[in-house]
Parts: C-alpha cells; structure tokens; sequence
C-alpha cells in the first residue's frame, strides 16, 4: 500500500444484534429479530473511512475461529487492507452482543474483546514505520493503555481517538495532551472529565477541561441531541439529523469516519462536525452497524438538512 492511507489501530469483533419487535419486557422472553455482521469500533470506523473513498489500512486482533475468516472475508470484500493487522492463535476473536428496544435504541450490550489486550507495545513495535507513513492515524480505546500510549508518543502524523466507552475510555487520559481530535459521547466525557454534564454550560466546562490538557479538537456526541465542539477558537452545539431511527449501533463510529475523512481536506472543526452529523444519522436509518451506501456525496446531499 502506499503512503496515502488512514491507519486505523482497534478492535474487530463479530456483532449480534437483537431488536424487540415491541416495547421490551425485562428479565423475560420478548419477540424480534436477531442478526449478525462484521463489528469492532476499529473495523466500523476502516470501513465507513473506505466507503467515504479514502485507503485505509486497519491493524486489528484476529483470532483463530470461523469468526476470524468471515470478518477477514468481509473487509478483503470492502477494500480494507489487512496486510499489518495481528493473528493470535488458539484465541477467540471478539465478539458485541446489543439488544435494542423497539425503537433501535440500545438497552445494553456486552463486549468481548479480551482478544484486544493481547496488541502490546512489543507486537505493535514492527508495525510503526507503517503507521508513521499513513496521512492521519485513528485509535479506539480497545487497545490496552500502553499501546495507547506507545503509539500515541511515537507517532509522528496527527492522532484521533475514539473513547469507545465508558468502562474503556480512562485508557486515553494519558494520551489526551498528543490528540488532535477525541470523540467521546456525554458520558465518556464525564468519565473523562470528572464533570457531570446536564446542559450546555456542563459542556462547556467539561470540554475545558479537556482541552486543558493540551488536546487539540474534542467533539462530545449526544445522541439525538447532536454533538457539542470545542477547540481553542470556537466551540458550538450542532443539532441531529432527523431521522427515522432503526439501529444506534455504529452511528459514532460513522459520525468518527467521515469527521476523519473531512479533515483531510478540510480542518475546521465546525464542519468536521457537520459531515459527523449527517454520517451518524444515515448510519441510523439501516439495521446493520455500518450504513452500506454511505458516499462523501450522499453525506453532501444532505448537509442542508441540519436543522437549526
């Protein structure tokens, strides 16, 4: 592959979803639907990067199950290069498990990714003059917080970082002040922050807070709220576009991909924002975690429909 690539370093797993055909009863039986697809932040965020029309190149945990061959199928499928991610043998690829309310909106999911504590420092050591000549570099906080923190100070291109979760998300403190741009949602934020955000005032100083540490760019997703962004020039509270929601799964990880994208050619945050919004909104309207016709175009053709 040549040097004009994204690289992303994060997790791959194999996504079950679960939706109720109805309101959901707990701790009971409910009918719907169930369905399986390539997942993983790290993979989702490859993929919608490759579908926006940009290389991409994605070094990812593969175990050695029938897990493993589907998702390396899928991404050889799409156009993701594979060619620096990592196989560990005799260990179980990652797995997400959702189960959303009627209405797509997700009641819990439990993540599988002990696979990902495996990508040392050590095995990402061989890895880093390729992702040194890669355009920009995205990490998700599913890497253990010392290769977080190795790439993060190695790296010699501009570093994103996704916070994944809260449970997750403390592994990018240390990396904050080596960011040009963290994504997290309200409550990674908090976790983040130690700041509890209940209105607009709340962001603001959490995002303070934030770029005090010396991180560039922070975008704070609030569902179908929109997003809040903030950097040292401007900060601002972009509303959702209004859809009709299927599935939340993946809409961070589209809103991740095409901000990414965006950036390459354009680095105003504002408008990173914008091309967020639109991918997270369409990403919403399909049932699968990756929305497959998303296009720069489609995302364009619907910029005018941010309603303010």
């Amino acid at each position: 592959m040549n040097d004009n690539y994204i690289c992303v370093v994060g997790g791959i797993n194999l996504d079950l979803s679960a939706t109720s055909y109805s309101i959901a009863c707990m701790e009971d039986s409910n009918p719907g639907k169930i369905s399986y697809s390539p997942g993983g932040v790290g993979r989702n965020i490859a993929e919608n990067i490759c579908r926006l029309g940009e290389k991409v190149s994605l070094i990812a945990p593969f175990g050695s199950d029938e897990y493993s061959k589907f998702l390396i199928e899928s991404c050889n499928e799409i156009g993701i290069d594979l060619s620096n991610s990592l196989n560990f043998p005799n260990e179980n690829t990652g797995m997400y498990v959702c189960v959303n309310d009627f209405n797509g909106e997700m009641l819990i999911a439990i993540s599988a990714m002990d696979i990902c504590q495996k990508v040392s420092p050590k095995k990402l050591a061989s890895k880093l003059a390729f992702i040194n000549k890669a355009k920009l570099i995205v990490l998700d906080a599913n890497l253990p917080e010392a290769s977080l923190v190795y790439i993060a100070e190695k790296s010699k291109v501009p570093v994103f970082a996704d916070a994944v979760s809260v449970a997750k998300c403390s592994k990018i403190k240390k990396i904050l002040p080596k960011l040009t741009l963290l994504k997290a949602n309200r409550f990674e934020a908090e976790a983040l922050s130690d700041i509890k955000i209940n209105s607009v005032s709340d962001l603001e100083n959490a995002a303070k807070a934030l770029l005090d540490t010396g991180l560039k760019n922070i975008i704070i997703t609030l569902g179908k709220d929109g997003a809040y962004f903030a950097n040292k020039n401007k900060q601002g509270k972009m509303p959702s576009l209004k859809v009709n929601v299927l599935n939340v799964t993946g809409c961070g990880d589209a809103f991740m991909s095409a901000a990414t994208v965006r950036y390459l050619y354009n680095q105003d945050l504002e408008d990173m924002v914008k091309y967020g919004i639109v991918a997270a909104g369409l990403s919403a309207t399909h049932d699968s975690a990756v929305f497959p016709y998303l296009s720069m175009d489609m995302i364009e053709r619907h910029l005018k429909d941010i309603e303010y």
